[in-house]
């Protein structure tokens, strides 16, 4: 009953998150970037999980450690975001800023060399893929813009190049999401 409980809770999470962000998915012609407003933004899903998390190069981490700075969230399959030329190149323009960049990634498909990780930002494994189901990701990569104070403000689905559009688009949410003030840090109704 209790699991049944947590599933329905789980799958409504994720259904609100896709709902609000659909309208980004679909775009706008007026708006760029495209960005949900922080009053409409659904608070993104915790990073832990009852039975824990594994991570890669930092310890482990859940909203609250992050309150305060960007977070461009990637969901990878294989590869690491920071291998990526795209994400290599928004991470160095933002390199003195309050963006992290954080991996989630499927645990099956994290390249090693030796046995050892080869990604270098912080890295959660997605053990049973359960991060992927609570923020509804159907397609890898998928990245998510959340803002300092744990809102998913952007989804953007699919590979990114280096140079285009899109990458255009992401660099521009960034900033704007840099040159937000973080709301009411201390508002226990804002903690994840």
């Amino acid at each position: 009953m209790a699991a049944a409980r947590h599933a329905d809770a789980t799958l409504h999470r994720a259904a609100t998150l896709l709902g609000c962000l659909a309208g980004i998915v679909a775009g706008s012609a007026t708006a760029s970037p495209r960005l949900i407003a922080p009053i409409s933004a659904p608070a993104a899903p915790s990073l832990a999980t009852r039975e824990g998390a594994a991570w890669v190069n930092t310890p482990p981490l859940n909203w609250p450690d992050l309150r305060g700075r960007v977070v461009l969230l990637s969901f990878r399959a294989t590869g690491c975001a920071d291998a990526d030329p795209a994400t290599r190149t928004l991470a160095a323009r933002f390199a003195h800023s309050d963006l992290t960049l954080l991996d989630i990634h499927a645990a099956e498909g994290l390249p090693t060399a030796t046995g050892e990780p080869r990604c270098r930002s912080p890295t959660r494994l997605d053990l049973g893929q359960k991060l992927r189901r609570a923020f509804g990701v159907h397609q890898w990569p998928s990245y998510f813009l959340v803002d300092r104070n744990g809102l998913v403000r952007a989804l953007y689905a699919g590979e990114l190049a280096a140079t285009g559009p899109i990458e255009r688009e992401v660099e521009a949410a960034i900033a704007v999401l840099l040159s937000e003030r973080t709301e009411n840090l201390d508002d226990p109704a804002l903690a994840p």
